[in-house]
């Protein structure tokens, strides 16, 4: 699904959002409500669309255009990532009649795992693509396997 033109729409308790295809928020559309400290989405910074667009595909909506707030992943505005709320989505499409019990579960377990290999959820992990992403980077600069190891490993931990 090729996102780049789109523009996606989310609803909120707190306000209503409107994210551009890259994840960032269309400040012009959006209605974010006031910014008070209760109000958690003044803290995004960017909206998780690949994750979230994984998710609808997983659960057989193949071109999703809107959703709720509470359904997608984010990073806030220091750059800590924040992973979609999984209790909701099983509550959501199981208690709504949209998907059963099983595959809700397979949907999320799925997810898990996609999170795992491309999110860092935890602070002191560090997911496969971005080690992958390091080890390019350091590999164009030096081009000694050795240097790259020690830099990755300074660099990161």
């Amino acid at each position: 699904m090729n996102t780049s033109f789109k523009t996606f729409h989310f609803v909120s308790s707190h306000g209503e959002l409107y994210i551009n295809g890259d994840g960032t928020i269309n400040k012009e559309k959006s209605d974010l409500g006031s910014n008070d400290a209760d109000n958690w989405l003044h803290t995004i910074e960017k909206v998780d669309m690949d994750e979230w667009i994984h998710w609808n595909q997983l659960i057989g909506i193949l071109e999703p255009d809107c959703g709720d707030s509470l359904d997608f992943g984010f990073w806030d505005k220091n750059g800590v990532y924040h992973a979609p709320d999984l209790t909701w989505r099983k509550e959501d499409f199981v208690d709504n009649g949209i998907l059963t019990q099983e595959q809700v579960h397979r949907a999320i377990e799925k997810t898990k795992a996609w999170l795992r290999t491309y999110r860092c959820t935890d602070t002191k992990e560090i997911t496969i693509q971005q080690l992958k992403n390091e080890i390019k980077r350091v590999e164009n600069e030096h081009g000694n396997i050795d240097h790259i190891y020690v830099t990755i490993i300074t660099d990161l931990f």
